[in-house]
């Protein structure tokens, strides 16, 4: 899934072993030790100490568990992802209902991670 504005996004990738993984490319280096808050109308969470995945990008692996899950189910009913620490000024993302497509794309990551 992927989502983009501004000269920032959000990639959050499944793949078939490994951590869940978002990735946030920012139009400035992120901070040494950055955050990501979320939050919309089905919920909100926060994942602290993010680490750099290159130059201009922020990565917060995840765990393969329901948990997981369930943050990327909130995040696809849309809101707003900031980066932090707050004080750092970086762009807010506003991100749309994924609607049809992104329930589709869910399902299929929920197999990827649980089987089911």
């Amino acid at each position: 899934m992927l989502a983009k504005a501004a000269g920032t996004s959000l990639l959050v990738t499944i793949r078939p072993t490994g951590p869940i993984r978002l990735v946030v490319s920012l139009p400035v280096p992120p901070p040494e030790r950055p955050s990501v808050r979320f939050s919309g109308p089905a919920g909100q969470w926060s994942i602290q100490g993010g680490g750099p995945a290159g130059r201009l990008q922020a990565v917060f692996p995840l765990p393969r568990n329901d948990a997981a899950l369930g943050r990327i189910l909130i995040l696809l009913s849309g809101g707003t992802l900031a980066i932090g620490p707050s004080e750092a000024g970086l762009p807010i993302l506003s991100l749309p209902e994924s609607g049809a497509e992104g329930q589709q794309w869910f399902l299929c990551a929920r197999h990827s991670v649980t089987g089911m």
